[in-house]
């Protein structure tokens, strides 16, 4: 049988399907109350003596049950699991635990919503996304079940659908305690709840259905429930243990995998992703035997804002102030910056803070970019008003393809002709989708990267963004009467990006450069070559435009033109000095030398710069996708401080990985010691003679270790290297047991492995750890070398991982840092 919920004018009804109508069962019947043993007999009663009869065409559906006493989402499907670790840029290995037991967490029946109903995307959301999922309703009351029995107390099966706010639920996973406003939003249920005797099943008892999903009609995911690793008996009865469960509580299974967006994610391929759910999609999931939902999915209101709490262990960084002179105020906002021409302005000029402007003439305006999201658009726009009423908006360009000159885009008018270069309409049709941005937000990307990332983007919105492409294009000029005025646009590109077009107001002394031009903070050159900047330089200083407004920062005049020149040529002699000394890239970025650019905003983006100079230079140069150039390991956080991801370490042939396989890769640091091929052993006699100091900091942390080591007894003589934990010495093949075994460390107490051409290991070990500390000599692609630390730890037991878990933290934020400076400080010291 197939039971519903209906609304009517004097509240919802039950009732059972037969063909297109719907039997009701009498007034004040819920289905929910009907669950039990004596549900089908209710059911063929309805049949033969239904209280009303009803066309399903004309009910509203509800949930079958709209208010369940409980709902346990479960991940049934472990490859969906693995897919959204791929998604996120992991290998997709499970932890053994999700083999060992089956998971779950609660949902939230308060927002269960009908199989037609419309879908609020959750408040603060730009990653809204559908699992297309099977739900199972318990029909009997039961405790400690086991799946067989548990498999008879599921009164039947319905469609579910786990609406989920990706973006709120990685920014809550950081928590680790659980699931919260990231799901639960809205869950459906329906169309109608399907009694298992009408469903196929597999020889295994799994339910058998194919299952579909759509999104505007286009396929996104489709896929089979029997591919459960963790059947619903096996759940139920997992779930029921110590507990009782009650009638009317929902089981999901689930995400089918394929059957949501998320799995479809490739942060290797942003481009291909087709984007989040937005404002006005429609969702259409379907199952054989269980029907089909089809909901819109609707935008909602801005969340309440909540002030953070300090932090006592953040650093206190002072406020950001853009250096530059301005030729006028340098405030958010419009300003007159010639005849009938306005700029407005966004300060500090960093990341995503972008300037626009507005050209009116005789009952027409143009406007010169849009913002970065659409509250910033939006608020620029009704402070435009007041003129584009009197001069109403005839013309909109874009300047470059990037998001904060062009995400605003879809606030504009529809007779506003939209106009840029061919270069910039091809480049935003293959940029990644808007909302990813907001990756940078909510991603842990580790001590270094996240707190710099969240300083530099978490003020924007990045939900709800249709980018309106261009309805005009030229390639190299264009002239436009704008109410009886000349504009004129010369795309001088490829520079900072593929096309980079300026506006020429001519009459009025004019020039809005785009982000050609970066005042009082730091230019970025996503394309190049430099050359072509430069020469786009040269060319806006001979427009002798004596106002400029730039595409960042303060309105200015060719002289800061011509400071944006010298940067790029001060960037161009100091990479090409280091290629002459044999540095490859990073060692390269380390030794920039910023000399008075260094207190231009964001100076980090020297790192970006170099790298493009290098790819001038030697084209096989491996390209970094521009998600991680905005702020690579760690140097784009204001620091040469680089921590490597694990393979750094786990992909070169060390022999470390045959000597200590039963160790742990803890973290993997560059460190900042460039030199030649057969330099590895005076970075070994630099760092056995313990020469340098501590930050105060870091050696408070050292004296707090060795004092509680004291106390407690980490650091007995019968807790070391050889009493404890047997040397790795006694692991070594002959040829490394007969070769040189390298120094002591003085200042710690590190003893030597062994020592090669190209590494070196010491190791220590007390109550708590037993520690190997490797440093390879790693070649670079230009032919330089430098050093690469990794630490590989076996804690004591229990006790031994809980320690280091503690102290991970205070080593990948203070120790490992000082450390990896106080080598380079000694490195620096012995070259010179």
């Amino acid at each position: 049988m197939r039971f519903v919920t209906y609304g009517t004018d004097d509240g919802d009804r039950a009732g059972v399907l037969n063909g297109e109508l719907v039997h009701a069962l009498p007034p004040g019947t819920t289905l929910l109350g009907l669950l039990g043993p004596d549900l089908r007999q209710a059911g063929e009663r309805a049949l033969a003596e239904p209280d009303e009869v009803v066309a399903l065409a004309d009910v509203r559906l509800k949930a079958p049950i709209p208010r369940p006493p409980s709902i346990r989402d479960c991940l049934c499907f472990l490859d969906h699991m693995r897919g959204c670790l791929k998604a996120t840029g992991a290998p997709g290995v499970l932890e053994t635990t999700w083999y060992q037991i089956p998971a779950f967490y609660f949902a939230n029946p308060a927002t269960v919503i009908g199989p037609h109903d419309d879908v609020p995307i959750s408040p603060g959301s730009a990653w809204f996304d559908f699992e297309l999922e099977i739900g199972a309703v318990i029909g009997a009351a039961g405790r400690d079940l086991t799946p067989e029995q548990a498999v008879e107390h599921i009164a039947g099966y319905t469609l579910m659908c786990d609406w989920s706010a990706r973006d709120l639920q990685g920014l809550e996973s950081q928590l680790k305690i659980g699931q919260a406003k990231g799901k639960d939003g809205a869950t459906t249920l329906g169309p109608w709840l399907v009694t298992p005797d009408e469903l196929p099943f597999g020889p295994d008892g799994r339910l058998a259905l194919h299952v579909r999903a759509e999104v505007n009609g286009a396929l996104v995911g489709q896929g089979r429930t029997d591919a459960m690793d963790w059947s619903f008996g096996e759940v139920v009865s997992y779930a029921s243990r110590g507990v009782e469960l009650q009638p009317g509580d929902v089981f999901g299974s689930g995400t089918v995998p394929g059957c949501c967006l998320i799995e479809h994610l490739d942060f290797g391929d942003l481009a291909a992703f087709h984007g989040w759910l937005k404002d006005g999609d429609v969702v259409r999931l379907s199952s054989e035997g269980l029907g089909e939902v089809r909901q819109t999915v609707r935008a909602s209101a801005a969340p309440h804002p909540l002030a953070p709490r300090a932090d006592p262990a953040a650093v206190v960084r002072p406020p950001r102030s853009n250096p530059a002179r301005s030729a006028v105020p340098y405030t958010r906002g419009l300003h007159q910056v010639g005849a009938g021409v306005w700029a407005w302005l966004l300060p500090d000029g960093g990341y995503g803070r972008s300037n626009a402007g507005l050209v009116a003439g005789d009952g027409a305006s143009l406007l010169v970019d849009t913002l970065y999201d659409l509250p910033l658009t939006a608020e620029m726009l009704a402070g435009m008003r007041p003129l584009t009423d009197l001069h109403p908006l005839s013309h909109a360009v874009l300047t470059h393809a990037n998001g904060d000159h062009t995400h605003g885009g879809q606030l504009l008018p529809g007779s506003v002709r939209v106009v840029a270069a061919e270069a910039t309409a091809h480049e935003m049709r293959a940029e990644m989708a808007p909302e990813l941005t907001t990756a940078l937000q909510v991603m842990d990307l580790g001590p270094v990267l996240t707190p710099y990332l969240r300083d530099r983007f978490g003020g924007f919105d990045f939900g709800g963004i249709r980018l309106r492409e261009p309805d005009h294009t030229f390639d190299r000029r264009l002239t436009l009467d704008v109410g009886g005025r000349e504009v004129r646009l010369l795309n001088l590109g490829p520079a900072h990006t593929e096309a980079d077009t300026v506006v020429h107001v001519p009459d009025a002394g004019v020039l809005f450069a785009g982000d050609l031009l970066f005042v009082g903070c730091t230019p970025i050159v996503w394309s190049g070559p430099i050359a072509h900047w430069i020469a786009a330089c040269d060319t806006m200083i001979g427009l002798d435009a004596p106002t400029v407004v730039p595409g960042h920062g303060p309105v200015t005049d060719p002289d800061g033109i011509r400071a944006v020149r010298d940067y790029l040529a001060h960037v161009v002699e100091q990479a090409d000095a280091a290629l002459a000394k044999g540095l490859d890239l990073r060692e390269a970025m380390f030794a920039v030398d910023l000399a008075e650019y260094a207190d231009w905003l964001d100076a980090e983006r020297v790192v970006v710069n170099v790298y493009q100079r290098y790819r001038e230079i030697h084209p096989g140069q491996p390209e970094i996708d521009r998600f991680r150039t905005v702020c690579p390991d760690g140097r784009m956080a204001g620091h040469p401080l680089m921590r490597l991801p694990d393979t750094a370490h786990t992909t070169r042939p060390w022999r470390i990985h045959t000597l200590a396989p039963d160790f742990r890769l803890e973290d993997v640091w560059e460190l900042p010691t460039p030199g030649g091929p057969g330099d590895l052993e005076r970075l070994v006699r630099q760092m056995s003679t313990g020469e340098g100091r501590f930050s105060g900091a870091t050696r408070a942390l050292f004296a707090l270790r060795w004092k509680l080591g004291e106390l407690f007894g980490w650091d007995r003589p019968e807790t070391r290297v050889g009493a404890r934990v047997e040397t790795l010495r006694n692991r070594l093949p002959a040829d490394l047991r007969d070769g040189p075994s390298g120094p002591d460390l003085a200042a710690v107490p590190f003893t030597s492995v062994y020592l090669t051409d190209t590494e070196w290991a010491a190791e220590m070990a007390n109550k708590t750890v037993h520690t190997v500390m490797h440093i390879g000599w790693v070649p670079g692609p230009s032919g330089g070398h430098h050093g690469q630390m990794a630490v590989l730890v076996k804690p004591n037991g229990l006790f031994g991982r809980a320690y280091m878990a503690a102290i991970r933290p205070f080593r990948h934020l203070v120790v490992d840092p000082a450390l990896v400076r106080l080598i380079g400080r000694g490195w620096q010291r012995r070259a010179s």
